[in-house]
């Protein structure tokens, strides 16, 4: 193996085709001005939904009503087993400091109300 610099010899290509060659975005707004083109048929297509907003209308019930039963418990019991252990490891950093240096020990587990 070399520890030299690597060359790596590409064949000659053709320059890539340049932005201006494109075919033309559709234009899906429904322009007046494009009559029975795509954006007159995209227009149509999307017509009632948007005029309507379903969908909001939809989200915005099922937003309104009070959570499931089974949720709330799910819940509930999700932020008390966090809660727990989150305490549980407060009250261990705080009497392992305790244990290493007695006064920094002393006013955290004071300042946490355990004394």
């Amino acid at each position: 193996m070399s520890k030299g610099p690597v060359l790596i010899e590409l064949e000659e290509t053709s320059a890539p085709p340049s932005p201006a060659a494109a075919a033309p975005v559709p234009d899906i707004s429904g322009d007046p001005g494009d009559p029975g083109g795509v954006g007159a048929q995209a227009s149509t297509d999307l017509e009632g939904a948007a005029a309507q907003g379903q969908a909001m209308l939809h989200v915005a019930g099922l937003a309104a009503r009070p959570p499931a039963r089974l949720a709330r418990w799910f819940f509930a019991g999700v932020t008390l087993l966090f809660g727990t252990f989150l305490s549980i490891a407060a009250w261990d950093f705080a009497t392992a400091l305790l244990a290493r240096m007695p006064v920094l020990g002393m006013a955290v587990a004071l300042a946490m109300g355990g004394w």
